[in-house]
């Protein structure tokens, strides 16, 4: 074979290669529209394997690893893509909030400084405000999410984080109108039911705060703070079996919860239960 022959054959394999690889990233982007994740993930890698090089099919692998909860698998892939084109500005701020969600707050950092300093798009001051949170700086959280929202009104999560950043700077009636909002204008929010539900409890709205701290608890079962509120309902309406159950299960979940403890603790001595009443105070107390 001449070299000529060689080369022409060479091309022809890559062109071959490269046709395949796009109808299975094509397949990749049916599947995921359909809301087929474990198909679109399968046909993201064959794209993958056969075009190694093919940024989108890196970028969408990650992003469908992420919302079937393979976190560590989507990283990888976000980190692949970034590593391709470090200007990706969609992977770099899915990638923030990735690292944000599995607590990994310094490599967040690390992705806006490096890949998004310069950026003053919504979608990054949206995850600005979401590493913001995570550090515990609140009015930096506000002032990030207050920017997105003027810059894209309509940017999913954008309004249920602002809500829940004012609640944690203790600016309550800032927080309730936005949350309301966003609740009404996606019933299906589960952060926003969780923290609407904390405030309309505080005001004495049981009756209206009850289902959406259930909502919160049904998204997310491990979510602690909503169990514990719906215990502090389910004792308001004395209760007693119901509350006993979910303060019981709050510690199971949070060992370190004091103020279950705390109720436990009186709960039990109203159920003439003595020897758990003492057991939970002490605890109490040596969490003083």
């Amino acid at each position: 074979m001449t070299i000529l022959a060689a080369a022409l054959v060479f091309l022809s394999l890559q062109t071959d290669a490269r046709s395949q690889s796009k109808s299975r990233f094509e397949d990749g982007l049916r599947a995921q529209k359909a809301g087929d994740l474990a198909t679109a993930i399968v046909s993201y890698r064959e794209a993958i394997e056969l075009e190694p090089k093919l940024t989108p099919a890196h970028y969408l692998l990650g992003v469908c690893l992420l919302q079937s909860r393979q976190m560590n698998e989507g990283i990888a892939a976000l980190e692949d893509t970034l590593r391709l084109d470090a200007r990706h500005l969609l992977a770099a701020q899915t990638l923030v909030s990735a690292y944000v969600a599995t607590g990994r707050t310094e490599a967040a950092q690390g992705i806006l400084k490096k890949h998004l300093a310069l950026d003053r798009g919504a979608g990054t001051d949206f995850v600005r405000g979401l590493h913001a949170l995570s550090t515990a700086e609140y009015a930096a959280a506000v002032r990030h999410f207050s920017n997105a929202r003027r810059k894209d009104p309509n940017l999913p999560g954008a309004a249920t984080r602002l809500g829940i950043a004012h609640c944690f700077t203790n600016n309550f009636e800032a927080a309730f109108p936005i949350l309301e909002a966003a609740h009404r204008a996606n019933p299906k929010d589960s952060n926003a039911a969780a923290f609407l539900g904390w405030l309309l409890k505080d005001r004495g709205r049981d009756s209206e705060a009850e289902p959406l701290l259930r909502q919160a608890l049904e998204a997310n079962p491990e979510d602690t703070g909503a169990l514990f509120l719906l215990a502090q309902l389910s004792l308001a309406r004395d209760d007693r079996a119901q509350a006993l159950s979910q303060l019981e299960m709050v510690v199971r979940r949070d060992p370190q919860h004091r103020g279950a403890y705390v109720l436990l603790a009186r709960l039990y001595s109203q159920l003439n239960r003595p020897a758990d009443a003492a057991r939970a105070k002490s605890i109490v107390d040596r969490s003083q």
